[in-house]
């Protein structure tokens, strides 16, 4: 699985890469948060973890999947994650499609110029450049 770009936390040279696809509506993936904190206090620089986005509720979990991307960009990856699960996932905290009115077109706040205003807050929270952010 081709893995270039994607954001990682540990040492290119581990013994394990582990990939965690996820999706920040999914209530398995958030589950797993204190068993990847574990693995990675047990195995230190013999573990790497790649962080797929594997989004599958779209509605809710689009916007977070390109929040987490673009925080990495600028090198808040891990900060970012914390804040879509404990101030959007656990208080149900999400930016969603509008629903489209009359059969036409939804309105996806990562394709306006405003952007999407829940995680535009978590940016902003972290200290990241929000013009660059929503650029990416």
């Amino acid at each position: 699985m081709p893995v270039d770009g994607d954001a990682t936390e540990g040492p290119a040279d581990a013994k394990v890469t582990l990939v965690k696809a996820y999706d920040y509506a999914c209530p398995f993936c958030e589950k797993v948060r204190d068993t990847m904190d574990d693995l990675r206090k047990k195995y230190g620089n013999d573990l790497r973890v790649v962080y797929k986005q594997f989004v599958v509720h779209p509605q809710i979990a689009t916007a977070p999947a390109l929040a987490f991307c673009a925080a990495a960009k600028q090198r808040k990856f891990r900060e970012m994650d914390a804040l879509l699960w404990d101030k959007g996932f656990k208080v149900r905290q999400f930016d969603k499609d509008a629903t489209a009115e009359g059969g036409g077109q939804a309105q996806r706040c990562w394709e306006s110029a405003a952007g999407c205003p829940v995680v535009l807050g978590f940016a902003q929270e972290l200290g990241l450049n929000l013009d660059q952010f929503k650029a990416t």
